[in-house]
This record gives C-alpha cells, structure tokens and sequence, in this order.
C-alpha cells in the first residue's frame, strides 16, 4: 500500500492537482458558504496526509512556520476546553469545534507548499483573480434574482461574502500597485481590474464591515510605506476606490446606502438608551449577554458553543430580551473570545496577533520589493480582520477563519522561501 501511495505522489500530475486545490481555495470561500465548508475539510483532509508523507521526508519547517502552527494548535486546544463545559440539550460545541478545527490549517497547508514547491505570490494572485470573478458572478446572479443582499444571498451568508470580497479587493490593489512599481503593466491592469470586480462585490452585498476596512486602510498602511512618492500614490489609490465606493453607494438604489441610513439612526436610538433597532440594537444586546457570559466565567469562559444555551437561560429569567433568542453566536469577535473562552483565550490571541503584527511589520520595511508587499499584505489581512470582527464573529466562523489562516499561512511560507534564496 505504501508503494502505491509513493508511486502517486511521484505521479507528474499529482503536484499540479494539490496545486490546482490550493488555487481554488479563495475563490470557493465566495461561491457559496456549504460548498466552501466541504472545501475547507478536504483541504485539511489532503493536508493532514501530507504531514506525514513530509514526516517521512524529513521535511524540516521553517521557525516561524512551526510557530504558526503551535498558535493554531493552542487556540484549537482551548477551544477543545469547552468539551468539559457543555449544557446538556441545549449545548452546540460539536457544530463550534468544527469552526476551530480552521485552526489547525497551517498544520495541514504548510506541507502542501512544501510538496508543491510553489511560487506563493504567483498563487495567491491567481487565486485573488479568479475569487474576484467568483464573487462578480455570483453578485451578477443576485442582482439579477432580486435578491435582497446581492451575490450575499446566493452564497448563503452575506456578511462573510461582504467582508471577504473586500479583503480581496485591497489585496488585489495592493498587488496591482506591487506589479505596476516592478513595470509588470499588464498584470497591473489585470489586477486592478480584479479588485474593482470585489469592490463591487462586496458594496452590493449590504456589508458594512468591508466599508469600514477600507476607511482605515490609510492610517494602517500609508505609514509602513518609506518612498514618500510611493506613499502618495497608495493613498491616491485608496482615496480613488472611497470614491468608487461614495458614488456606488449613492449613485444608486442600493441595500448598503439603506443600511448605513439606519445604521446612524440606530446609534443616535441607542445614545438616548434605546436598544430596538434590527441591527445595531440587537447587536448591542448580544453584546451586554456575552459580557454577562464573560463575568459569570472570567477566566476560562463558558466554553465554545455554550453562548446558546446561555443566552436562553436569560431570557427565560426575564433578564435578556427575547428578540435576541434565535442569535447563536455574539456577531462579534472579541466578546465570542472572552464569553467563550475567557482571559485565556484573551491573552492567546493578543499574544498571536502581537507576533503576526511584529512579523509582518518587520518584513513590511524589507528592501526587497516583493518581501516587502508580501508583509504589507499581511498587515492589510490582520487590519481587516480587526475591522471585521466589530460586527461579526468573523475569526471563529468556517469562512472567515479558514480564509486567514490560509493567507496568513501563504504569506509566511512565501516570504521565508524568498529570504532563503
């Protein structure tokens, strides 16, 4: 048996299906949210098969390979906690474990690079094309069914497809701008185009959570960049995609310009103690149980999957609203970490993300052109998901998770191959 699988993996195809598994993985997170689960678990599956073909090997990860895959391994650890926590009937740990299971991604991805031998720029920019004319089609067919959020409505969940379009759309700009500084003009264009599509994308699927992604990209980003005359361009491209942005929304009949509307109404509602609102409101109630959640078990949580339950337990002692009742998840990133899994949890993540920033910061100001938007990148992917995680449990969803640590796997795995040639 063993021979046989030996004789596969040196089959001259078998690198270029692995290959085409990894260039589909963006572009199957826009195309509808079942299908892209079912991808996430066949790309684990594969990965986790090539973990010990690369055991066998010998392959030898780089340090901050390993590190990457220790935070995800410690965060699905934490996560696995909540086994001990559960309520019976009403608890969800075996539906949430699976989200966590994203965690683990780099473990299984990591040695896919290795196999593969890839070009990770290369990928990821094929990826971010095609996921950009995933995301157009599906928007295209939204619109044309008179869906009420867009292509958001085809894919099944509006707010991840939103906030994932617009991660596309910067990173496919700020590859345009890589290509376009190197004199690559077409690819340039090309890419460019490819995140005006996203752009699109993502206004017309009523998500404001991208909106706000692209308002602080000028204070994330800008400074990182050292030429002045650089800097000056990367901000005349932001302020052109706002502009994109402020005519599409109210030059049009569109669900996002509906929302913001009531988005402002709904705030001024909520500063004279008015809670009511579908949107803001709820959410803010949602918030008020997590943080009740958090001091009821501050330093471990109530464990994955029990915010449910919890909430229902409120509820049924008249002590939250029963508007809120069929919410399953806090829909916001930082309150899911400290409801669920405490000061723990809170310090893991801030502990991981502080890496990730030092890391991609320090590559960010490389002299190499390439290393140095490869780390651009991955400030622009953590800065989003910051942004994100305002309004939705982003990090911790199947989408959401599996698209970051894809990418942020991608980036370090590329950005180490380059110092190393």
């Amino acid at each position: 048996m063993l021979t046989g699988i030996k004789v596969m993996l040196n089959y001259r195809a078998f690198p270029v299906l692995v290959f085409l598994l990894l260039l589909f993985f963006l572009p199957s997170m826009v195309y509808e949210k079942y299908f892209a689960k079912g991808y996430i678990h066949l790309v684990l599956l594969v990965g986790f098969g090539f973990v010990l073909y690369n055991n066998q090997k010998q392959v030898i990860f780089n340090k901050d390979e390993e590190k990457l895959i220790r935070f995800g391994f410690m965060i699905f650890v934490i996560a696995l906690i909540g086994f001990f926590q559960q309520t019976p009937g009403l608890t969800r740990f075996d539906a949430i474990i699976d989200n966590y299971l994203k965690a683990l991604l780099p473990l299984a991805l990591i040695p896919l690079f290795y196999f593969t031998k890839l070009n990770g720029l290369k990928l990821l920019v094929g990826s971010l094309l095609i996921a950009s004319l995933v995301a157009l089609g599906l928007s295209l067919y939204g619109e044309y069914q008179n869906m009420p959020r867009g292509g958001g409505t085809a894919h099944g969940s509006a707010i991840i497809f939103g906030d994932l379009a617009m991660l596309f759309t910067l990173l496919s700009g700020l590859f345009g701008f890589y290509f376009f500084k190197t004199k690559q003009y077409l690819l340039s264009i090309v890419l460019m185009i490819s995140c005006l599509l996203s752009l699109f994308s993502s206004v017309f699927s009523g998500t404001k959570g991208g909106l706000i992604a692209l308002l602080s990209l000028p204070f994330v980003v800008a400074p990182v960049i050292q030429d002045r005359k650089a800097r000056i361009i990367f901000i005349s491209i932001i302020l052109f995609l706002l502009g994109i942005v402020i005519s599409m929304i109210f030059g049009t009949e569109n669900l996002l310009k509906d929302r913001i509307i009531r988005g402002w109404t709904e705030m001024l509602q909520i500063l004279n103690g008015n809670f009511d609102g579908p949107s803001l409101g709820l959410r803010v109630q949602i918030w008020m149980v997590a943080w009740q959640a958090f001091l009821s078990s501050p330093i471990l949580g109530i464990g994955i999957g029990e915010f449910y339950a919890f909430k229902l337990n409120l509820i049924n002692s008249d002590m939250a609203s029963v508007d809120i009742q069929f919410y399953k998840h806090a829909h916001n990133e930082y309150f899911t970490i400290l409801s669920s899994m405490g000061l723990v949890g809170v310090v893991l993540y801030i502990w991981f993300f502080k890496w990730l920033l030092g890391y991609f910061y320090q590559h960010a100001i490389s002299s190499s052109y390439e290393i140095k938007f490869l780390g651009i990148a991955g400030l622009i992917t953590i800065m989003c998901y910051i942004d994100f995680s305002l309004s939705e449990s982003f990090l911790s969803s199947h989408l959401g998770g599996g698209t970051f640590f894809f990418v942020t796997s991608l980036l370090i795995f590329t950005i180490n191959k380059n110092k190393n040639i």
